[in-house]
């Protein structure tokens, strides 16, 4: 990867693990306060945030599949609350998905993702 572009990719990664702690800590303070079944879909969106947190932080990679998780929990956390709040994050962070794959991966997913997987220093 060209050094401008891997740079360009590292801020967008950096600003992908940004929004992710911002983000965790929001749905941890909205679940705060509830009961019952709510509490597993929670525990769940918290879960997936913090193995793609994780992951990325070992220099893991990008992780897809975590990505796909935690913003379908968005979207049935905010049906079941009542909380549009929880779609404000969910577009937070497809925006930032979106910039780290137009900033790392537009040209050639299968090799930039090989690359991220080695490069990632977050």
């Amino acid at each position: 990867m060209e050094d401008w572009r891997k740079k360009e990719c590292e801020n967008a990664l950096e600003r992908l693990f940004n929004v992710l702690k911002d983000i965790r800590a929001k749905v941890a303070e909205k679940c705060k306060s509830v009961e019952g079944p709510i509490t597993l879909y929670c525990k769940h969106a918290l879960g997936d945030i913090d193995d793609m947190m994780n992951k990325m932080g070992r220099g893991s990679g990008f992780i897809f599949e975590e990505f796909v998780g935690v913003c379908g929990y968005f979207r049935s956390l905010s049906e079941l609350l009542n909380d549009d709040g929880f779609i404000g994050m969910r577009v937070g962070l497809e925006s930032a998905f979106k910039s780290v794959y137009w900033d790392c991966c537009r040209h050639n997913v299968e090799e930039c993702l090989k690359s991220l997987k080695e490069e990632s220093r977050l």
